[in-house]
């Protein structure tokens, strides 16, 4: 009868072992982020993916969640414009930030500044309901995404 009682209770607890699941199970999976790859200007008509309506899903007046008193406007004609809230006159200045137009893909924008040449990552995600366009520099790449929402007035 021991013997029942000692198979019975091994059988028993290698069971309940084998039961339980590894806790990786529930944890997301956490793919790891790509290398950021130039495409092209898909405006260009030499580039191979050119867009002949024109392609420019950024187009609009985008407000900094990192600064509330900042925007970004991206024009139609691929003018990129800032705007800082100016709190004793309770407006918006406007200002083009760069002399050149920028140029624009899936992925990426660029534009000269001072001279230099700027590559911005982006990409637009759905956040209750609301469009967040994500930017971040490339070269030499940020790791910190810029978070802009649509502006509202």
């Amino acid at each position: 009868m021991k013997k029942l009682f000692y198979f019975t209770l091994l059988f028993t607890l290698c069971l309940g072992f084998t039961a339980c699941g590894d806790d990786k199970e529930n944890e997301p999976i956490i793919e790891p982020e790509k290398p950021f790859v130039w495409n092209g200007d898909w405006n260009d008509p030499n580039d191979p993916n050119y867009k002949k309506d024109g392609y420019n899903p950024i187009r609009g007046d985008w407000h900094s969640q990192d600064d509330l008193n900042m925007r970004i406007i991206f024009t139609s004609d691929f003018v990129m414009n800032i705007a800082f809230y100016d709190k004793i006159y309770k407006k918006w200045n406007v200002n083009q930030f760069s002399t050149d137009k920028y140029i624009i893909n899936d992925n990426g924008i660029r534009y000269i500044r001072n001279i230099s040449q700027h590559t911005e990552e982006y990409k637009i995600i759905k956040e209750n309901g609301e469009e967040v366009l994500m930017m971040r520099y490339q070269f030499p790449a940020d790791k910190e995404w810029q978070r802009y929402k649509r502006y509202k007035e």
